[in-house]
């Protein structure tokens, strides 16, 4: 399929966006869509969710959302001998994590990324294993939204990262509502994906009412707008997308 991509795509090859994980040039990218029993949820909704004419890259596959993590950690940040937790890792991102730092990757269901990495360990994220103040950096791109207890999930983060430690905790959101879309008790598939999106997942945040809760759990916000983002458009990253970066305070 890749291959098939770089095929079709090559009419394109050139100026226009450049992907920041293998540095190819197009004018366009692959556009990626909701399959239709989740379009409605989203569009209601207005939900930043990763969809749009500029997602896929032709010839690597990245996504939206690991290009614009991946930009904002090359970016901003020296990540040199730091300990990292990367939850449900994603490959682009992974990698570059790898090349800096110390990289402890983990997921509930650990086999999805053994290919990634053969040591990726199995963790609740709601009953981390780990010792307190251990993590300089954890990163979860788009995970919260699949958690029920994510007050839990946060909390154990916020545990396990050192003073000063920081964390960029990516979930899909809207700013059309400024209280959570979750109805209690609403455990089946078929009904996740009108009411939410993805069948997968337990909620749409509202971005005020998930800031609130990082908030709660003592964090201290450093959120970058999209207005802030802007000189990472080459990049074809998600319009309208936030980064949303926590730190443990120093004094924790």
């Amino acid at each position: 399929m890749i291959f098939q991509f770089r095929y079709r795509y090559r009419k394109y090859a050139g100026s226009g966006f450049t992907c920041n994980v293998c540095q190819s040039g197009y004018s366009r990218f692959i556009p990626s869509f909701p399959a239709p029993e989740n379009a409605a949820a989203l569009q209601r909704h207005k939900v930043i969710a990763g969809y749009g004419e500029q997602v896929i890259c032709p010839f690597c596959r990245s996504t939206a959302r690991e290009r614009l993590v991946l930009a904002v950690l090359q970016d901003q940040f020296n990540l040199k001998d730091k300990l990292i937790l990367h939850f449900a890792p994603e490959a682009p991102v992974y990698k570059y994590l790898n090349q800096e730092g110390k990289v402890i990757t983990a997921d509930i269901e650990p086999g999805f990324y053994r290919n990634l990495d053969k040591h990726c360990r199995e963790e609740n994220l709601c009953a981390l294993s780990f010792e307190n103040d251990l993590f300089d950096w954890v990163i979860c791109n788009h995970v919260m939204e699949h958690i029920k207890t994510d007050s839990l999930a946060v909390e154990e983060i916020y545990r396990v990262m050192k003073p000063g430690g920081q964390a960029l905790l990516q979930v899909p959101f809207t700013t059309s509502v400024e209280e959570n879309i979750e109805i209690d008790n609403e455990n089946n598939e078929v009904t996740r994906s009108p009411l939410y999106g993805q069948k997968d997942h337990v909620r749409i945040y509202a971005l005020k009412a998930y800031l609130e809760l990082l908030k709660a759990a003592g964090f201290i916000l450093h959120v970058q707008y999209p207005e802030e983002l802007k000189k990472y458009q080459q990049f074809a990253i998600q319009p309208g997308e936030c980064v949303i970066r926590v730190q443990k305070p120093v004094n924790a």
